[in-house]
């Protein structure tokens, strides 16, 4: 299977910031989240030195239906399945 790409990909050397980013954000997240829904900083940017794209990448587990419209009135973007058959609408 051949992915075409909609959008350039660049590589940043690591950046210090990017934990950073990521615990300001999660807290402002969570506060749209059910109780104990998990927030964690996965991708190349949660790896110290490594190349990455500088897009901060999180991982909210819980339910589905009530993340979604946490995220949503948290003025995340819904991309839907983003190209992965499968993912729950």
């Amino acid at each position: 299977m051949v992915v075409m790409l909609d959008e350039d990909v660049h590589l940043r050397p690591y950046d210090p910031r990017w934990p950073q980013w990521f615990a300001a954000e999660a807290p402002r997240l969570a506060d749209t989240l059910p109780p104990r829904t998990a927030i964690e900083h996965i991708g190349s940017t949660s790896v110290p030195g490594m190349l990455a794209k500088p897009v901060i990448d999180l991982m909210v587990s819980g339910p589905v239906v009530l993340v979604r419209n946490g995220l949503l009135s948290a003025g995340c973007e819904d991309l839907g399945e983003a190209g992965v058959p499968g993912l729950p609408a």
